[in-house]
Parts: structure tokens; C-alpha cells; sequence
């Protein structure tokens, strides 16, 4: 029997469905049912109950799920194990980091502890959130630059806080709020928004604050471009949500920018594993910590 059919029985048993199992796996639903057939014939059991129109674990399945859901883990982390080991062939630190890392600097700072260190071969790549965090996941990367809710995390991760950050209101002067120091957010839930697109951590973020402030905001415009929503609002009477560090520094005449209550903070942090770090990868760890801003 190949190991590969115990993360196959894995899915199957999280998503009960052979259909949706299969658009996980890289074959089709036929062989995937065989593929548990000759589970069952090496186990001498049935492993699932098709009985009813959801696929569940028989008694047998259930005494078979936590060590398949082992055997899995194990593979995965042998196969992170060998992959951070031939990067490490070519490269003494790896980094990756968020694509709005350079609006806090991080980029920069790396830089600059490349040239004191420039003996050393750094591997820097900018990904999207989740790819970066997978990425991670599976040995690719010793530290990952991310923008994330300023709170306690429980993933397994060490972190190093290098910025906090704080969500805003971007008004046009002529706002009735333009005036104010701060604002409550419900204020707000009549305005069209222009917001950084969905699947954004701060778009994310700012939808979330909205309905916990009792409304969902009109989104009427998105874009990457923090400078083009900022052209947008100084033009028409439209708002945003956005991170104060970067909309303070990108600011124009005709905006201003305006504290929120109840107060929505974020952190970019610095994710690594202390115990897999290289003696480079400390010194990396060390610089870093000289270079926070909070």
C-alpha cells in the first residue's frame, strides 16, 4: 500500500465526499475510491460508511485517522526538512515578506544588513499572505515579514514585532469629520468606500471593523494603489479605511487622515522558529531587533 493513500484517506475523511475529496487530489474520483478499496483489503475492514449520502469514518476508520493523520505529518515534515536543506546549499538566510512590506520599511532594512554582511547569500521574495505563510509552512523560508491582527497567535511561529500600526478614516477636507481628531466608526456607514481590494489583510481588516460597528460598508471602488485611492478621495466625497503609517506618508493636499473608535491595530511581525534557526540566521534575528519601530 503507498503512503501516499493515507493523506488521500486524510481528505477524505475531512471533507466526507469522494467528489470534493477528489478536486483536492491530482486524479480522478475512480481512483481514489479504488485507492481506499485497497486500503480496506490491507486493513481487512472498511474504513468508511457509505451507507448515507455523506462518506463517514466506520469504527475502523477512527482507529485508523490519528495515525494516518501522524504518517502525513511525518511526510511533510521530512519532505520541509530536505527542502530547507538544499536551500540552504545556496543560500545563508532565506526571507520572504507581504507585497506592502516596503511601506514599512522592511525591504530597507534588510538591505542595509545585507551590506554590513555582505559575505553573506540572502534569498528575499515578495508573495502573497497566504503563499508566503505556506511557504514558510514547508521549510522554503527562515523568516517571513507579515501583517497581522495585533494580537496573541498560537501557530507555532516565534515572533518579532517590527511596526504597530493602527486603522484610520481617509476623509476628503471637506468631510464634516475633517475637523475632528477622531472618529466613531458607525459615523461612517453611509459613505462609499474605496477600499485596497478583497483578500487584502487591510481590506480584511476594515470590512471586519465596519459590521462589528453594526454596517457593512458600499465599496464602490478598489485598487493596489494606495496613491490612487488617495487621488480618488481629494476629487469626490468618498472614504477609506486604511493603515496610518502609509496613508500619513502618502498624504496630499484635499485628505486627511483621522484616528478611529474604537481603535483597529495590526503588527508586521517577524515570523521564524527560534530552534531551526542557523547562526546566521540569528545574527539576522539579532539586526532586526535593533531595527524595530513601535
Amino acid at each position: 500500500m503507498k503512503i501516499d493513500y493515507y493523506e488521500e484517506f486524510v481528505i477524505l475523511a475531512d471533507t466526507g465526499s469522494f467528489s470534493r475529496a477528489a478536486e483536492q487530489l491530482p486524479f480522478s474520483q475512480a481512483a481514489l475510491t479504488q485507492h481506499v478499496q485497497q486500503m480496506e483489503e490491507s486493513y481487512g475492514a472498511k474504513l468508511f460508511d457509505r451507507s448515507t449520502r455523506r462518506v463517514e469514518l466506520s469504527e475502523y476508520g477512527k482507529l485508523v485517522l490519528p495515525h494516518a493523520q501522524r504518517i502525513v505529518k511525518l511526510r511533510q515534515d521530512a519532505l520541509s526538512a530536505v527542502r530547507a536543506q538544499l536551500m540552504h546549499e545556496h543560500y545563508d538566510i532565506s526571507i520572504g515578506y507581504f507585497p506592502a512590506a516596503g511601506r514599512y520599511d522592511a525591504p530597507d532594512k534588510v538591505q542595509i544588513f545585507q551590506s554590513q554582511h555582505p559575505e553573506l547569500n540572502l534569498k528575499c521574495r515578495e508573495l502573497l499572505p497566504e503563499v508566503l505563510t505556506e511557504a514558510l509552512r514547508q521549510g522554503e523560508f527562515d523568516f517571513a515579514i507579515l501583517e497581522e491582527r495585533d494580537e496573541e497567535h498560537d501557530d507555532g511561529y516565534d515572533r518579532l514585532r517590527l511596526n504597530r500600526d493602527k486603522l484610520a478614516a481617509v476623509l476628503p477636507v471637506s468631510h464634516p469629520l475633517a475637523s475632528y481628531g477622531a472618529a466613531l466608526l458607525a459615523q461612517l456607514a453611509k459613505e462609499q468606500f474605496y477600499l485596497l481590494p478583497e483578500h487584502t489583510f487591510v481590506n480584511r481588516l476594515a470590512t471586519e471593523a465596519c459590521k462589528e460597528a453594526g454596517f457593512t460598508p458600499t465599496v464602490t471602488y478598489t485598487s493596489f494603489s494606495l496613491k490612487k485611492i488617495l487621488d480618488m478621495i481629494a476629487k469626490s466625497s468618498g472614504v477609506s479605511l486604511l493603515m496610518t503609517s502609509p496613508a500619513e506618508k502618502l498624504k496630499q493636499e484635499g485628505v486627511v487622515v483621522v484616528d478611529l473608535i474604537p481603535g483597529v491595530t495590526s503588527s508586521v511581525n517577524l515570523l521564524f522558529r527560534s530552534e531551526a534557526l542557523s547562526e546566521h540566521g540569528r545574527q539576522f534575528l539579532d539586526f532586526m531587533s535593533t531595527q524595530r519601530e513601535l
